[in-house]
């Protein structure tokens, strides 16, 4: 792994090596990341990455936003049946399940992107593929 520094705007752009930035193959597209900038913004950089890699980040992201509605939802309703103590644990232990669920995709997901951040106008991916920086720097 490597540490890599792109501008900006060239990474948002996408206009970088058609290498996965995770696995060092050939990129089949671009993910969309959103990266901090600080005070509570966020941009949006497409870094590419090979379909197998995109698919398994993608499943992570989505199972992260079902469980965290899921979790939502099973409280509210263990809420509502609060009068009826069966109906209402089966709430709870649902409840508690998708939080499993959503601790477990969020616990994963970094490991399927590299390191960024954002230092001035420069993008830095802290465990790009060494595939991907020597194409960088070609």
């Amino acid at each position: 792994m490597a540490r890599v520094e792109v501008p900006l705007a060239r990474a948002q752009r996408g206009d970088l090596p058609p290498v996965c930035v995770v696995s060092g193959r050939p990129a089949d597209g671009f993910c969309p990341l959103p990266v901090e900038r600080g005070w509570g913004r966020s941009t949006v950089v497409r870094l590419p990455m090979s379909a197998d890699v995109f698919e398994r980040w993608h499943r992570r992201s989505m199972m992260r936003l079902r469980a965290g509605l899921g979790m939502g939802f099973c409280a509210f309703g263990a809420a509502l049946t609060v009068r009826f103590p069966t109906v209402a644990l089966v709430f709870v232990l649902l409840t508690l399940a998708m939080g499993g669920a959503w601790f477990f995709a969020t616990w994963s997901l970094p490991g399927l992107t590299p390191a960024t951040h954002i230092d001035g106008g420069r993008l830095v991916l802290g465990d790009a593929h060494r595939d991907f920086a020597d194409r960088l720097l070609d």
